[in-house]
C-alpha cells in the first residue's frame, strides 16, 4: 500500500511538473510575453511594476464583476500639471487619449485625479466624467473607475513614436499628430485584461485631435448629462450656430469680418437656415456695446460675452460656453490659438467652419472640420448634404420652397447689411491697423469645386477623408 501511494505521488508530480511548463510556454506562441503565477494583490492598479513583463495575479473572487465591458486593456497615467489652461492640460496629456481610442482601452479615472489648470478655473475632470473619489459619470467604453480594475494585472508600458507623423519641433518636443502614436507592449485581444501603467511623455506632444475627439465629445457629453446642465438659450432651433472669438489675452485676433464671410457663405449654400429656425450665440470676452459688434444689429444674435473672469466664476463661465459650442451643429472659428480646437473637438454632432487655426493641422483630421481661408472665406463648394438630411431629414431640397427660400434670403439680406457696415467701419480704422491679424478681405467670390482639394497626408495617409 505505501509502495503504490510512493508510486502515485510520483505520477501526479511528474503531471503537475508537465501543466507547469505548457501553462509558461503556452503564452510564448501565443504573443511573446510571459508571466509567472503568484499571489501578490495590490489595493490599487497604480503600483509600480518594476519591468515590462506582465505579472499576473490571483483573480478576485468574482471575475465578471471587475469590468462590464469587453475591453481587454485599461490605460492608467496621472495627468501632468503645464500650468496653462484647459487646452494646454490637453496638450500635454492627450496622447494617453490617443492611445485609448486607437486600441479600444478605457482610461483609468482615479481615486484623486489631477486635471488642474490656471486662470482660476482650478480642476477640470468632472467635466469629462471622472469625478474623483474612484467615480465616473458614465460610458464604460471610455473611462473607468480605479476600484473596477484594481486587481487586474498591470504592466509598464511606455509610448512610441512614428516620427512620419511629426509636424514640426518647439524646442526639445516633437509635436506630433495622434496617428503617430503607439504603445510598447502593444495592447492585444490575447492578453488577459490588463492594465497599462503610463507616464506623462517629456519628449512629444499630441496637438492634434483626430483620434482624441471621439473620446473628448463622448465624455463631455456624458458628463453634462450627468451634471443635468441644460442649454435653454437654443429652445427648438434646428440650426444651431456658435461664433466663438479669442479676444481676451489676444485682443488683435479673430476680427469679425471672418465670421460674416463665413455666414455669407454658409447662407448661400444652404438656403433652409431662416431667423426662426435658427439661433445665432457669440461667445467671447469681448465688448459687445463697441462699434464693431454693433454691426451685427441687423440680424438677430445672442451675446454670451464679457471682459474676462479671474474668479471663482471663471470655471462656471468656461463650463456654460464648452455647454453652448458642444451642443451647436455649426461652429465657425476665426483663430485664436490652441483653445478653439480643443473647444471644438466637443462638438457632439455637426460641422465645424474655421479659419486661421494653429499651424498643427489640429482640427484637420475631423471629418466634419473645413478649413475657410484666412478672410472666413469657403476654400471650395463644400458638400453638407449628408448634414443637412440629419439636421431636418432627407429630400431637403423638397423643402426649399418659396416661402423658406424668402425667410433665408432675407436673414441673408440682413448678414450682408451688416457686412457691409462692417467693410465701412473696417475701412474707418484701418490706419491703425498694424498688424496682419488684424486685415481681413471682404470680397466673396465663388468658391471652386473641391474635386482637387485634398487633407494633409500626416492626417489622412490614404486620401479617404471627404475635403
Amino acid at each position: 500500500m505505501v509502495v503504490w501511494g510512493c508510486k502515485f505521488w510520483n505520477r501526479w508530480l511528474v503531471i503537475s511538473l508537465w501543466v507547469s511548463v505548457i501553462l509558461h510556454i503556452l503564452p510564448v506562441f501565443r504573443g511573446g510575453q510571459t508571466w509567472a503565477a503568484t499571489t501578490e494583490t495590490h489595493s490599487t492598479v497604480f503600483k509600480h511594476i518594476g519591468n515590462p513583463a506582465l505579472t499576473r495575479r490571483s483573480p478576485p473572487e468574482k471575475v465578471s464583476q471587475i469590468n462590464a465591458t469587453s475591453a481587454r486593456c485599461f490605460l492608467d497615467m496621472r495627468f501632468g500639471d503645464p500650468g496653462e489652461g484647459i487646452a494646454g492640460l490637453f496638450r500635454l496629456n492627450s496622447a494617453v487619449l490617443a492611445a485609448s481610442v486607437k486600441y479600444g482601452c478605457p482610461y483609468v479615472c482615479r481615486q484623486n485625479p489631477s486635471w488642474k489648470v490656471v486662470h482660476s478655473i482650478g480642476s477640470v475632470h468632472d467635466l469629462f466624467g471622472c469625478l474623483g473619489g474612484g467615480k465616473t459619470a458614465r460610458s464604460a467604453k471610455c473611462i473607468v473607475p480605479a476600484a473596477s480594475v484594481k486587481h487586474l494585472p498591470v504592466v509598464k508600458a511606455a509610448f512610441v513614436l512614428n516620427d512620419n507623423f511629426i509636424m514640426r519641433w518647439k524646442g526639445h518636443d516633437k509635436i506630433m499628430t495622434g496617428l503617430g502614436v503607439s504603445l510598447l507592449p502593444k495592447p492585444g485581444h490575447r492578453m488577459p485584461p490588463t492594465v497599462y501603467h503610463l507616464r506623462v511623455p517629456s519628449t512629444f506632444k499630441v496637438h492634434t485631435f483626430e483620434l482624441t475627439y471621439p473620446w473628448l465629445r463622448s465624455q463631455y457629453a456624458s458628463a453634462r448629462s450627468h451634471a443635468r446642465r441644460t442649454v435653454g438659450i437654443w429652445g427648438n432651433a434646428s440650426w444651431r450656430i456658435v461664433l466663438q472669438l479669442r479676444r481676451g489675452d489676444r485682443p488683435l485676433a479673430c476680427p469679425l469680418g471672418i465670421y460674416l464671410n463665413a455666414l455669407r457663405h454658409l447662407l448661400k449654400s444652404l438656403p433652409y437656415i431662416t431667423a426662426s429656425n435658427s439661433k445665432i450665440i457669440l461667445i467671447g470676452e469681448l465688448d459687445q456695446a463697441s462699434a464693431e459688434f454693433q454691426t451685427l444689429r441687423h440680424f438677430p444674435v445672442v451675446f454670451l460675452a464679457g471682459k474676462k473672469q479671474m474668479d471663482k466664476g471663471a470655471k462656471a463661465r468656461l463650463t456654460r460656453d464648452l455647454d453652448y459650442v458642444a451642443t451647436s451643429n455649426i461652429l465657425i472659428l476665426g483663430g485664436g490659438g490652441s483653445f478653439p480646437c480643443f473647444a471644438a473637438s466637443l462638438q457632439a454632432d455637426g460641422i465645424i467652419l474655421h479659419a486661421r487655426l494653429s499651424k498643427d493641422l489640429s482640427l484637420e483630421g475631423l471629418p466634419h472640420a473645413h478649413e475657410l481661408d484666412r478672410d472666413g472665406r469657403f476654400t471650395c463648394a463644400f458638400d453638407f448634404a449628408d448634414f443637412v438630411a440629419r439636421v431636418i431629414g432627407h429630400g431637403h431640397h423638397r423643402l426649399a420652397n418659396e416661402q423658406l427660400t424668402a425667410e433665408s434670403a432675407h436673414l441673408l439680406n440682413a448678414i450682408e447689411k451688416s457686412a457691409s457696415e462692417y467693410t465701412s467701419w473696417y475701412e474707418m480704422h484701418r490706419k491703425g491697423f498694424t498688424h496682419r491679424e488684424q486685415v481681413v478681405n471682404m470680397s466673396l467670390p465663388d468658391p471652386p469645386p473641391c474635386t482637387s482639394f485634398k487633407r494633409d497626408p500626416r492626417i489622412d495617409p490614404i486620401g479617404s477623408m471627404p475635403y
